[in-house]
């Protein structure tokens, strides 16, 4: 609901905040305003709009930096709790990268990178005021293990429902997979990309690119100086070549991590979540 009122020129200007004195003599900001219509029942014309709050680390971008009321949306990079007005909102989450596959006291068949993490869209939300939970699904921490370990889960508690995005696993367990192990001794031996991500946030071509599978490692022999799969952008990591050197996933794209021979596997990116709002 919206309140308008004629400027100097008699032209409607939208109000953008309604105050009002109390006891004391100092303003007091009005939160809604109800009218009685023709039955003598209480209508509601107006509801003050607030911009989210969150208690972790966040980005918010306005298209108005004057006022809220004109849309936006707010990059959650930490778990925390989110503060909502009423309204309809838009939900974007990403789940954490998968590990690349590591082989810290080996050579030989060169491990592959992680998976990056399961995406997420909801649109259309109504919301109620209050406070809501956010989980951001952790990178999956470097790993010994020949198998890509799974990410966290991100999540988001509201309205009585969970919207879950599931963390990368394995090389091909996510929305974009990592490089494949690579056990050729005779032929191609460096490693395999990642799979570069064409996800962006709600389908808009206005927002970023997330996730990004892991370059797989080369497979390792000391007679030949493998090169390591690259990773696929914009959040996974390199593979190792024959120097053991890999890249973890970018933290909050949910990017995999890059496989290794002679070392751990690289680190999965952690997820993130975004919250739209249009125009109030």
């Amino acid at each position: 609901m919206a309140i308008f009122i004629g400027d100097a020129n008699n032209k409607a200007q939208k109000v953008k905040k309604l105050f009002i004195g109390n006891a004391a003599g100092k303003a007091q900001k009005i939160k809604k305003v109800f009218i009685g219509d023709a039955n003598s029942k209480a209508q509601l014309v107006y509801t003050a709009f607030d911009p989210p709050a969150f208690t972790g680390t966040y980005v918010m971008t306005l298209n108005d930096t004057s006022d809220p009321s004109k849309g936006g949306y707010i990059v959650c990079k930490t778990s925390g709790t989110l503060t909502l007005c009423e309204g309809i909102y838009d939900l974007f989450l990403v789940g954490g990268g998968a590990s690349g596959g590591g082989k810290p006291n080996a050579g030989g068949t060169g491990p592959g990178g992680g998976a990056s993490g399961y995406m997420q869209t909801r649109k259309q939300i109504a919301v109620t005021p209050g406070s809501y939970p956010v989980a951001i699904g952790s990178g999956a921490a470097e790993s010994s293990k020949q198998t890509p370990q799974a990410g966290g889960q991100t999540s988001v508690t509201i309205g009585g429902e969970i919207i879950t995005a599931d963390g990368g696993s394995g090389t091909t367990g996510g929305s974009f997979a990592g490089g494949a192990a690579n056990n050729d001794t005779t032929g191609n031996r460096n490693g395999f990309p990642g799979t570069a991500s064409n996800k962006r946030a709600f389908d808009d071509a206005s927002m970023p690119l997330y996730g990004g599978g892991g370059g797989g490692a080369a497979y390792y022999s000391n007679g030949y100086r493998g090169v390591g799969g690259a990773g696929g952008s914009p959040g996974g990591g390199r593979g190792a070549g024959n120097d053991g050197s890999r890249a973890a996933g970018v933290a909050n794209t949910g990017g995999g991590g890059g496989g290794a021979c002679w070392a751990n596997g690289a680190a999965g990116g952690s997820g993130l979540v975004i919250v739209r709002w249009a125009a109030q």
